[in-house]
Order: C-alpha cells, then structure tokens, then sequence
C-alpha cells in the first residue's frame, strides 16, 4: 500500500470508520465526552506509538522545559538594552492589529522554513537509504476547523474555519507540523500517516498537545517571541530551528543522546548517527516495505474504494516514488557537487520537493472535498 492510500484510509478513520467499513469508537467516545464536559481521549490511548520514539518524546519534553530558557539566555548577544527599545517601541505602536499579527507569524515561519530547508539539503547526504530522509512542506496559509468554537476569531471564513500559516517537516514516518495563528506557533509531532486526519478533523487534532509553543509578546507594543517564557531573538531562530529539526530525527529514529542538545554541533552539519541520533546506523536496512496489494476492479470490498479512486491514489503514490528516487539521485550527486554546480542540484531538489508538496495539499483537498462514506452505512 502506497504513502497515499495509507493517507485515504487514515482520513477515513478520523471521520469514525475503518477502512473495512465498520465505525470506529473513537467519534462516538468523542462525541459523549464533549457533551459531558469531558477531555477528549489522548493520542496514547487512540495510536499506537511505539515505546523507543514515545520514550524519546517525553526525554525531550522533559529536557526542553527545563533547560532551554537558560541555553537561550546563553545564546543571547544583542547589546541592545532591553528597556529602552520596549519604551521606544510601546510609543510607536499604540495598538496592534489581528493583520499585523498574522504577517509576524508568517514572517517568523518564513524564516524558520528557510533555516529548515538549508538543514534538510545538509543532513540528507548522510541520511541516504534511510527512512530518516526529511521533506520541509513551506508553510502555507490555510482554512481549517477547530474543535472549540470558541477559539474562532473575526478572520474565520463563512464555514466557521479559521486561518491558519501552517508548514510541516517529515521523515518516512514521522511529521512535525508548525501551525502559526495570531501570535502563537504550535509545533507538534506525529506520526506521519496521522498528519491528513491531523489537518482534517479537529476531534483528531484535538488528541495531540503542542510539543512545543512560540508564544508572541505584544507587551511593549512590538512583537518578542518567546519560548520557555524567554525571548528568542531573530539571531537566536537559527540555533531554535536546528534544535526542532533535531528532534524530528532524534524522535523518528527513536535515538536520543542528550549531550547532542543545545547546539552542541553548532558548528557544523547535521549528520545522522554522528551529532543527531548518535548511534544510529545510516547502514542498517530498513523497514520492508508492505506486500503490493493485488489490483481490483470496482468496488474493492477490503477497502472501500472503488476503482476510480483506486486508479487515482495508485498514481499518486507512483508519482511520489518517482520524485523520491531522483531526489535521491540529486542528492548523491550533492555529495561531490561545489559551486554553480552544487546550487543547481539544490535548485533540482527544491523543485521536485515543490512538486511534491503540491501533489500532498492537492490530495487533501480532494480527500476533504469529495468525502467518503462507508458502503455499509452509505446504503442507509
């Protein structure tokens, strides 16, 4: 089964139905826990993750709450005293409006994305053959629908959708998604075959906690964006964004060495199973891929697709293994490429990842705009 098969049946499962076409309980336990009041189930008890990453994530957590506010503090090198710029700023900027607010964020992920793409060209020369081979999907601005009305501000759509900047990186099984709105960036991390129902479903989106949160200030009347409740400076973005992309792998491959945290490889590139994921073996095989399943005609009573949506995610799926393979290529040739030649294999690179975001978005598009019922349920 193809990468976008996979994404049709989780989407299915995110609306309440396997791909057999049975309900699922998890939109009925939903549904009752929202009407008592209830937290919604969490993301442990609905998707099995497998205890080395569920291990590497809580590791992180832990080390992320309680150190990064000093590493930052550390970090710092602006002379510029903070009081006098924040009394400069508060007088120019009287109120902020909910537009200024969006272009901050947009700006803030912009920039991030372009730390993350030049990490991505680096560190996958040496992630070659793997399944730890990152894809950086710039962000994009998008509709999509919350669990809690509540939270819906003046910009969302007549659908009652709000709007949302949201980019993701993602390795063969794991995804970390940035979703910008306002002044706040939540970054999660998930399992990659949950990141259409992730997009899709707010009871799906509602089982996963931000990994991590930027949080803007607007008290001084300009924007200072903090983690930890620490500032991080427009110089201090680089070294945040090694770190997040670092832990993609560190959470992908289930390896964490905690003395590779904190920039401690400041100084060179990211390479796997050297100074991200020590210990890891770029050599050891990897996982065998799933039997090709056999080719049906019609309705396909295992699945629940019928032989035009078949014909559709099978050509999405060898499109997307045809821009993997000379991504690949491009990439051994990046290895020994200088110059005017290395920044044409990086354009070449860039170009086919484009592509490939595109074809994703245009699939969840399809995927959220023709939607899919059960056969079962569908002859109600």
């Amino acid at each position: 089964m193809g990468r976008f098969t996979e994404l049709w049946h989780a989407a299915g499962d995110a609306r309440g139905y396997e791909a057999s076409g049975s309900r699922t309980g998890f939109q009925n336990r939903w549904n009752a826990m929202q009407k008592h009041g209830e937290p919604p189930p969490k993301v442990e008890e609905e998707i099995n993750i497998p205890e080395a990453q569920a291990m590497v994530i809580k590791r992180l957590q832990i080390k992320r709450q309680s150190e990064t506010a000093k590493w930052l503090t550390n970090l710092s090198t602006s002379n510029v005293n903070p009081a006098v710029e924040a009394a400069a700023a508060a007088a120019a900027a009287p109120g902020i409006s909910t537009a200024q607010k969006e272009q901050e964020v947009r700006e803030l992920l912009d920039k991030a994305f372009a730390h993350f793409e030049d990490y991505a060209y680096e560190f996958n020369q040496s992630a070659l053959g793997t399944e730890m081979v990152v894809t950086a999907s710039r962000p994009v601005s998008k509709y999509i629908k919350l669990s809690d009305a509540s939270r819906l501000g003046p910009e969302a759509n007549p659908e009652g959708r709000a709007s949302v900047y949201e980019g993701s990186l993602s390795t063969h099984n794991w995804t970390m998604v940035f979703r910008g709105r306002y002044d706040k960036v939540e970054i999660y991390l998930l399992p990659a075959e949950s990141h259409l129902a992730f997009q899709m479903d707010p009871a799906v989106a509602a089982m996963f906690s931000p990994f991590i949160e930027l949080v803007g200030n607007w008290d001084s009347g300009q924007l200072v964006w903090q983690m930890y409740g620490t500032t991080v400076t427009a110089e201090q973005l680089k070294p945040v964004a090694k770190e997040l992309f670092g832990d993609l792998i560190r959470v992908s491959s289930g390896r964490l060495d905690e003395n590779e945290l904190f920039a401690q490889y400041s100084g060179g590139a990211l390479k796997l199973g050297e100074n991200v994921a020590v210990g890891y073996d770029p050599k050891a095989p990897a996982a065998a891929a799933p039997a090709a399943q056999p080719k049906t005609t019609g309705k396909n009573p295992d699945s629940g697709l019928d032989e035009g949506d078949q014909a559709i995610f099978e050509t999405c799926d060898l499109l997307d293994q045809a821009i993997d393979k000379e991504i690949k290529v491009l990439y051994e040739q990046a290895r020994d490429a200088k110059g005017d030649q290395g920044r044409a294999v990086r354009a070449h690179i860039e170009a086919l990842q484009s592509l490939k975001q595109r074809v994703e978005e245009g699939f969840h598009d399809y995927v959220e705009k023709v939607p899919r019922q059960a056969p079962a349920l569908a002859a109600k």
